[in-house]
């Protein structure tokens, strides 16, 4: 899967039994399915490095980027904003 903000490709990782795709090699990001999110509790979330390198790394959130799509169906993705620490 291509990521929906870099386009670089994608790669799944396990995370305490829920799969989620991140972009290593781009922005970072990281994508998850319908309720992936939810089923990861700070318990068991074992992000570690990976949501490190998603949080610290500069965002290309500005107004002149455009739409963003969903990769798998195509549809338009809204914002979302979270605060979160570590």
């Amino acid at each position: 899967m291509r990521c929906p903000v870099c386009q670089e490709e994608m790669v799944e990782q396990d995370f305490g039994g829920v799969k989620v795709d991140i972009c290593k090699d781009g922005c970072k990001g990281i994508w998850f399915d319908w309720s992936e999110l939810s089923k990861l509790d700070e318990e068991n979330e074992g992000f570690g490095n990976a949501l490190k390198e998603a949080l610290d790394y500069p965002r290309a959130n500005d107004e002149d980027r455009g739409q963003i799509n969903c990769p798998k169906c195509g549809i338009p993705l809204h914002a979302h904003s979270c605060t979160l620490s570590y």
